[in-house]
């Protein structure tokens, strides 16, 4: 097993999809209800399902294909 040092979200690859969604989703945007915060996340992640390859590539590293 190979475990990942702490604080390297670079590494982990559900790190780098939070950061996509964040970049490109759900950044700079003000909610006025719960509500609106859920609906817009969820739209978001359907988008992103919608892309799998990005997901896809977000886990894909050069030192990962060694193991």
């Amino acid at each position: 097993m190979l475990s990942l040092p702490r604080r390297a979200l670079d590494l982990n690859a559900v790190e780098m999809i939070w950061q996509f969604m964040r970049d490109n989703r759900i950044s700079s945007r003000v909610f006025t209800e719960d509500d609106d915060t859920v609906v817009h996340c969820r739209k978001a992640g359907n988008k992103l399902v919608d892309q799998a390859w990005k997901i896809i590539s977000s886990g894909m590293r050069d030192w990962s294909l060694r193991f």
